[in-house]
């Protein structure tokens, strides 16, 4: 499977946890880790960062990356997207992951990931939501997930967050495994449903 990974934000931007962690530096953290995990599981695997953009242009230009990284924008490679970010909240109290999704296939992936993600950082009732808004879910081909990774303002989840980020890497790498067969069987009953139609077209 070809994955493409976002790391959520840009450089000093997106929410800020306890001790003044950044969400874009600890993102970039948990995908460093996921990546060689990923491949070792032998997906191919691409990161992506634009740093020193504004929130608005990286968002596009993460958008337009992974719907066309061969430059054609008809034949998209990626079969996966997942983005990483953390919560903030005012108060300390709230904690827990949770992973969001705007299409069926979405929603299969993001229970798969939330299983173990969730299991890690609990806390939250929802741990799979729909988020048809959110701009790198709404504006991609393949199917994609944004994994939010626990409150960088809740001490718990701040402490898992800085000092095991390799746990959180696990567990979305262990959601991306459980998901695979599904999707395998996904696309497998998708081609059968084209090649059934072209048939029936060509008897007409």
């Amino acid at each position: 499977m070809k994955i493409a990974l976002d790391i959520g934000h840009v450089a000093n931007s997106g929410s800020v946890g306890i001790g003044g962690m950044k969400e874009h530096a600890a993102a970039k953290t948990i995908v460093e880790l996921l990546a060689p995990m990923l491949r070792h599981g032998g997906h191919e695997v691409d990161v992506y960062d634009f740093p020193t953009m504004g929130n608005d242009a990286e968002l596009r230009a993460v958008a337009d990356v992974i719907n066309a990284p061969a430059g054609d924008p008809t034949v998209p490679d990626y079969e996966l997207a997942i983005s990483v970010h953390f919560d903030a909240a005012d108060s300390p109290t709230p904690h827990g992951a949770h992973v969001c999704y705007t299409s069926t296939k979405g929603q299969r992936c993001a229970r798969c990931v939330a299983r173990y993600l969730a299991e890690l950082l609990p806390g939250r009732a929802d741990t799979v939501q729909y988020r048809p808004k959110l701009y790198i879910l709404k504006h991609t081909i393949p199917v994609a997930i944004l994994c939010e990774c626990g409150f960088g303002t809740n001490p718990q989840d701040a402490r898992i967050i800085r000092e095991e980020p390799e746990r959180i890497a696990k567990a979305i790498c262990e959601g991306v495994m459980l998901w695979e067969p599904i999707w395998d069987e996904i696309r497998a009953a998708e081609e059968e449903a084209a090649r059934r139609r072209e048939e029936l077209n060509k008897e007409k």
